[in-house]
């Protein structure tokens, strides 16, 4: 028995399938899904670059902030929304629960996932959050107040779904490489022209896309389904949001 038709049978015998009623060879179906891990790495380390800038452009203007209004610590003077503020003390819990002498900004802002930063620049905190604060770390944003913070938003939450997907190593190859690395892309701009740069110029998206198995082309109706699948992970978000996992 060849090593094809060996590994196939350990390999996620049903993904494979998939792959085949796409009009995909055996070969080519198990070259794909083999394929796929490199794509999803490319894309989350991609998004760990975009993760850190945000973070750092977020958490700097609430600082900032605070420190305007006497406060000396956004953590603890902010008044977030039940689901952040969740958010936030389990933060607090796993600085403690390392071991840390003293607990930093930093050190909490490490634990906070991307799906927190995404949340802030949300309508819910429009006016208490993004008119005087997050907006100032965004310069490079047109329109008016609202427009920017949407179109950051929209940015960021396509970002965090193609996140989501790579991390849940979901089938990537009917996405081309320009929509995937797009909205990492345009968070970083929002930012910085030059910072949008360097993100896309580290980016290994380009070079794994390019590398993508000969035999896909006939799997172009998948992409019908791109924007349901979307939809289905912000779905699955807000439900994951309110459950029991996510409280205390």
């Amino acid at each position: 028995m060849s090593r094809h038709n060996v590994a196939a049978g350990f390999v996620a015998p049903d993904r494979l399938a998939r792959f085949r009623s796409l009009g995909m060879s055996g070969v080519t179906s198990l070259a794909t899904h083999e394929w796929n891990f490199e794509a999803a790495a490319a894309l989350l380390a991609t998004a760990g670059r975009m993760e850190a800038l945000v973070r750092q452009a977020m958490s700097e203007q609430l600082a900032t902030y605070a420190t305007s209004r006497g406060e000396e610590h956004w953590s603890a003077s902010i008044a977030f929304d039940s689901h952040e503020a969740r958010v936030l003390r389990r933060a607090v819990r796993q600085c403690q629960g390392r071991g840390d002498v003293s607990i930093s900004l930093h050190g909490i802002c490490e634990h906070m996932p991307l799906g927190f930063w995404l949340q802030l620049v949300s309508g819910r905190y429009h006016t208490r959050l993004w008119v005087p604060a997050l907006m100032s770390g965004f310069p490079n944003l047109t329109g008016n107040v609202s427009a920017r913070r949407e179109q950051l938003h929209d940015a960021l939450n396509r970002a965090v779904s193609f996140r989501n997907l790579a991390a849940h190593l979901h089938p990537l190859h009917s996405f081309s490489a320009d929509e995937v690395i797009e909205p990492f892309a345009a968070v970083a701009a929002a930012i910085h022209p030059e910072v949008a740069a360097w993100l896309t110029g580290s980016s290994r998206i380009a070079q794994v896309w390019s590398s993508l198995p000969r035999g896909t082309d006939a799997v172009i109706p998948w992409q019908s389904g791109v924007s349901d699948e979307f939809a289905d992970l912000d779905e699955r978000r807000q439900t994951l949001e309110g459950s029991p996992l996510n409280s205390e």
